[in-house]
């Protein structure tokens, strides 16, 4: 049984994922001008928000020779 007010209405839900591709659209485009001015810095801080990480967060390589040793 769904609560009052629970589920968004279809026009709330496109109207926020609209908005969210607007959003993403625009990080997109300064993500392709920072890389064509080659500011690296702003390209990388730039595509860590698309990918949902913060600035604080460290990255974490995988060392891909560990995947060939067991087969995985």
């Amino acid at each position: 049984m769904k609560q009052p007010g629970a589920a968004m209405s279809y026009e709330t839900l496109i109207t926020t994922a609209l908005e969210i591709a607007r959003q993403r659209r625009q990080t997109l485009d300064r993500l392709r001008e920072a890389l064509q001015e080659g500011d690296d810095a702003e390209a990388i801080s730039l595509a860590r928000i698309l990918c949902g990480l913060t600035n604080e967060q460290k990255s974490h390589r995988v060392d891909t020779s560990i995947h060939r040793r067991t087969g995985s």
